[in-house]
């Protein structure tokens, strides 16, 4: 995986169990410029950082809040949402 670097950052998981070893390498993860998140990914991402500190559905009100960034007449509210209550 070193030779990857810096083009990509790999990595590689081995675990050994009961005699058995079990790998998976990744050369290019998912979320680079290469392999960009779905929105259903990152929308499952997001609520999976966010969700514990601002609640399940303050998290998605921010979620689409920033999702529609580019439509919003002010970000004051887009801000306020990402405060916990």
């Amino acid at each position: 995986m070193e030779a990857e670097f810096p083009a990509n950052m790999s990595g590689t998981l081995i675990i050994r169990a009961r005699g058995a070893t079990f790998s998976q390498a990744v050369i290019v993860p998912n979320g680079e410029p290469q392999k960009f998140l779905t929105e259903a990914q990152l929308l499952a991402k997001f609520d999976g950082l966010a969700g514990p500190v601002l609640g399940g559905e303050r998290a998605n009100a921010l979620a689409q809040a920033l999702l529609n960034i580019d439509r919003a007449e002010s970000l004051s509210q887009t801000f306020g949402l990402a405060t916990p209550a």
